[in-house]
């Protein structure tokens, strides 16, 4: 709710996950088609690892699979906020790239970020966002 308050999300653009526990490959995700501001935490939908809900679930965000993905690719990783904001859908319309805002942004990814391409394939931007 508080990243709907802040217009990180909104409606049912955007979604969030978190691992189950520290070192476990299930995660617990937003469900698809539910305003942010309606979901309780008894929608909240538990995924295995390659993003299937386990039954009794309700059905997990279309964008699952962009969650399963970075759990796989990055252990370290804990959450994911997939962010839909005004700002964000703004500068991927405009196709800007996004300016460093912090030091260590420089330093992790070395140059400004270009939002993926949307391609033909399927899950391509997905795959493209777990290398960071």
């Amino acid at each position: 709710l508080k990243l709907y308050e802040k217009g990180w999300v909104m409606s049912c653009d955007g979604n969030i996950s978190a691992r189950a526990a520290p070192g476990s490959s299930d995660f617990f995700v937003t469900p698809t088609g539910i305003d942010a501001t309606q979901i309780e935490a008894s929608q909240v939908v538990r995924c295995n690892a390659s993003g299937s809900p386990y039954p009794g679930n309700l059905k997990p965000t279309s964008e699952v699979s962009l969650h399963s993905i970075i759990y796989e690719s990055r252990p370290d990783v804990g959450a994911v906020v997939h962010s839909h904001s005004i700002y964000a859908c703004a500068m991927a319309c405009c196709r800007l790239n996004l300016p460093p805002a912090h030091y260590a942004v420089c330093e992790l990814l070395c140059n400004p970020t270009r939002c993926p391409q949307r391609s033909a394939e399927q899950g391509a931007a997905t795959v493209q966002c777990s290398t960071y």
